[in-house]
């Protein structure tokens, strides 16, 4: 069995080479390594109740992989057609200036472009319908405080370390901004409640299809 099983290794481990060295000859693909932030400690009391925790959420963004040119005009064009569309549903009011989306398009495009707050399980609903058209969810974790204000003094909150990374991809580079401590218990242990990122590599070939999603490492 031992044998069997790194004889399937080996012969992996062949094949993911091969595809690698194929698609890399390309010189329009892209390889992308990327930092996966990770949840926050959790925080109980002395009886193991919950006062802090983590959630997943969900952001819309716009996915560029959808884009043609030959179909859909200029890409801020398009990706402003989808924002309003977004808008419509959902009764908000978002803008994002011509000049974001196009850094975004020229060095990041290979990365879904976030823009709004998060999206409540109603709004979630409401754009069902429209996901995959050019818009996508993207998933991140967030902070919950299930006793809403509840000793929120001593509890305190967190913020984003950064807004959304702009410019050329550059290896370490978030996949969101990262939450830290920014008052009360979330700031004084912010060392102990930061987590461990995870890491994935991405590979793309010249016409924007990913050929290889591997997690190196799971954020824990």
């Amino acid at each position: 069995m031992r044998y069997f099983f790194a004889t399937i290794l080996f012969f992996s481990s062949i094949s993911l080479a091969r595809i690698q060295a194929n698609v890399t000859s390309d010189l329009d693909a892209k390889t992308i390594n990327i930092n996966i932030p990770a949840p926050r400690g959790v925080v109980v009391d002395r009886k193991g109740r919950l006062l802090i925790g983590n959630q997943i959420r969900n952001i819309t963004a716009i996915d560029f992989k959808s884009y043609d040119a030959n179909r859909d005009g200029t890409p801020e064009r398009w990706a402003e057609k989808l924002i309003k569309k977004v808008n419509q549903l959902l009764s908000r009011d978002v803008e994002i200036k011509e000049e974001e989306i196009l850094e975004h398009y020229k060095n990041r495009r290979w990365l879904l472009f976030p823009f709004g707050a998060y999206l409540t399980e109603a709004e979630e609903k409401k754009l069902k319908g429209v996901m995959g058209e050019g818009l996508s969810f993207l998933k991140v974790y967030s902070r919950y405080y299930p006793h809403k204000e509840l000793a929120a003094h001593v509890l305190g909150y967190v913020g984003a370390e950064s807004n959304y990374q702009r410019g050329p991809i550059l290896g370490g580079d978030d996949l969101w901004p990262k939450e830290i401590g920014r008052a009360g218990l979330e700031k004084i242990y912010d060392e102990f409640l930061a987590g461990r990122d995870g890491r994935k590599n991405l590979l793309y070939d010249g016409s924007g299809n990913l050929i290889i999603n591997r997690l190196v490492q799971r954020p824990e």
